[in-house]
């Protein structure tokens, strides 16, 4: 496999689907880390593995998998000696936890899922970490249970902070103070309780002042009468950090200890949380485990395409009778989604994935999956789109094995039909040779007789829904399918001249007789009416051509409608609709003038001259040309 088929398939789009059903970032990293395999039983294992899942799932919906979460950062802290917070103490625990439930949920469900379950017997039992976590973190706190001094020690904040809370209503309810507060209720400012004092009236009251308000109209006066109680209460503020500090370094070492059985626990707890969301998107699906083979065919049975929607179901055999599929059809006839639908189960089934197909369909392991699909066309490496399909294709060469399934579409286009197709026939035929299965999609002619001839190629074709103009999605093996580029013209309302035209141009019955100029001379007046105007061209008519050269006519138009003209010493045959008349001879030369003479060159028509009056001169230089050519004169 490579990198294009992936994106050419979406193999990963899907894979984003199915990780969608996970229940933490651990089982999603695990689906859309997953490769399809090509060992067998490797695949078979897989498959195997899912199906479990998807009977225990139906046999009960209930699988503890709450509270599970992905711990890999934190343990990879505890890795490095760092002590951990409370909060993320108390994560471990709920996943320890929930290693605990599904442990013993697997377990008593071995009798339906006997190989998934048995996987929970190399989970770790970390019962004690887990409560002992539970015990001394609460709400992602410290709690007072961790120990007696720490229950100690905050018995004697709160005995503080309720001598200066005290202390501080009775100052609020003294008329003689309130008149210099701007609020009348207490303010904690940076661990000390405050009263908010007017800034003008700031001397009034004796204390610290700990903050000041933003608009400076206000300050946070601590009273010295509560400082010594704010002292203490601080005093034991610190006490308490060191002793949480001590209780969650306890914790940490816990964890610390049995960091191997953890990372255990945690691959276990991946696997059943990517296995149990591959079976919520079977039944999400309505999908399935199919069967495998370990001969080179495939055969799907009313597969769906797990990406697309609606979609109706395709049937696909290959390799069993045949071993290439020619599938041909009109354009947005479903060809490519049906390229596209076999490859990317294939890779899915490889995968361990489930797939929306009938039961009793049967995949092999492909070695290699190959793709030409799509436009091929690189505005980076300048390649032209049938420069990049031939790139392409040439990579597939040296990946080429037994087991392998190239999937090509519209294969030879874009450069000569008739060069394409042949450049198509002998890439398939070489593909086969190599022992690969083919599934191409063409509308090339040339590629169909061939499959018809060839006993180990096979033609198909998407049928197409001739009054609406979409896609059927059922694929027809056995029978060559039509473009329907007529019938498509004709619903787009294309004109019927231009329908028939073509078809005659199809047949070869055009008479280019009676076809209208494309460019009329200046002297011509223009029939605004008709468009059927031709000129005939006659011998001696200076004319310039296409390419702006002049010329002179030689020959008027044959039954083709070429004429022959006479430029740059030369003679050409030319289409007359190419030619723009620019005088006629008639009005260029004399009458009974020699037109022929405008076709020589001068010492030519002297030579014809002197040998028709009998120089001697001329029969000298004739006979001297002949000696040299080593001809003798009769």
């Amino acid at each position: 496999m490579n990198n294009k088929t992936y994106e050419d398939l979406k193999y990963n789009l899907l894979k984003e689907k199915i990780s969608e059903f996970c229940s933490s970032n651990l089982g999603k990293q695990a689906i859309l880390n997953s490769m399809p395999s090509n060992d067998f039983n490797a695949v078979s294992n897989k498959l195997l593995e899912t199906k479990e899942a998807i009977e225990m799932l139906k046999a009960t919906n209930d699988i503890p998998l709450g509270g599970l979460h992905d711990i890999s950062y934190s343990i990879s802290q505890l890795e490095k000696g760092y002590i951990l917070q409370a909060d993320s103490l108390q994560i471990i625990s709920d996943f320890l936890r929930s290693c605990r439930k599904l442990s013993t949920f697997m377990q008593s469900y071995s009798f339906i899922a006997p190989t998934i379950s048995s996987y929970s017997n190399s989970m770790m039992n970390l019962d004690f970490i887990e409560e002992e976590i539970s015990r001394c973190i609460q709400n992602g706190k410290v709690s007072n249970q961790a120990s007696k001094s720490l229950a100690k020690i905050r018995r004697l904040v709160q005995h503080e902070e309720d001598r200066i809370k005290g202390t501080l209503n009775q100052l609020l309810g003294n008329n003689n103070i309130k008149k210099y507060l701007q609020e009348n209720f207490i303010s904690e400012r940076s661990e000390h309780f405050t009263l908010c004092v007017k800034s003008e009236f700031q001397s009034k009251i004796q204390g610290s002042i700990i903050e000041k308000s933003q608009s400076g109209s206000a300050v946070f006066i601590e009273p010295t009468k509560v400082q010594k109680h704010s002292h203490l209460r601080n005093q034991y503020l610190i006490e308490e950090s060191e002793e949480e500090y001590k209780i969650i370094s306890y914790l940490s070492n816990l964890l610390y200890e049995d960091l191997k059985n953890i990372y255990i626990n945690i691959e276990c707890m991946k696997t059943y949380d990517m296995l149990f969301a591959k079976a919520k998107y079977a039944l999400s699906e309505n999908a399935c485990i199919p069967q495998i083979n370990k001969s080179q065919y495939v055969n799907i049975i009313d597969a769906y395409h797990p990406l697309i929607k609606p979609f109706k179901p395709l049937s696909i055999q290959l390799g069993e009778s045949f071993k290439c599929l020619i599938i041909t059809g009109p354009n947005a006839g479903g060809k490519t989604v049906a390229l596209k639908t076999l490859g990317l189960l294939c890779l899915a089934v490889q995968s361990g994935f489930p797939v929306m197909v009938n039961p009793n369909s049967s995949f092999c392991i492909f070695q290699n999956i190959l793709t030409d699909i799509g436009d091929s066309q690189s505005i980076e490496n300048a390649l032209s789109t049938f420069s990049g399909h031939i790139q392409n294709i040439a990579s597939f060469t040296p990946n080429l094995c037994k087991n392998s399934l190239l999937l090509l579409d519209e294969i030879g286009s874009g450069t000569d039909p008739r060069i394409g197709a042949a450049l198509a026939i002998s890439i398939l035929h070489h593909f086969y040779l190599n022992n690969a299965l083919v599934f191409a999609s063409t509308h090339y002619g040339e590629i169909k007789e061939f499959a018809e001839k060839h006993v180990d190629f096979e033609n198909a074709r998407m049928c197409f829904d001739k009054k609406t103009l979409s896609p059927l999605y059922i694929l027809e093996i056995g029978h060559a399918g039509n473009s329907e580029a007529f019938w498509i013209c004709e619903r787009m309302n294309i004109s019927k001249a231009i329908i028939k035209n073509t078809k005659n141009y199809l047949s070869g019955n055009v008479d280019y007789s009676i076809l209208p100029n494309k460019v009329l001379s200046n002297k011509e007046n223009i029939n605004p009416i008709s468009n059927q105007i031709k000129i005939d061209y006659s011998k001696g008519d200076a004319v310039k051509l296409f390419n702006n050269k002049k010329a002179i006519v030689f020959n008027e138009a044959n039954q083709f409608g070429n004429v022959k003209v006479y430029v740059d010493n030369n003679f050409k045959e030319i289409h007359y609709n190419k030619l723009t008349l620019i005088a006629k001879a008639c009005d260029l030369y004399p009458l009974n003038y020699d037109l022929d003479q405008l076709f020589s060159a001068y010492s030519d028509r002297k030579l014809e001259h002197d040998i028709n009056r009998g120089s001697k001169k001329a029969l000298k230089k004739i006979y001297k040309y002949n000696k040299k050519k080593q001809i003798k004169p009769d």
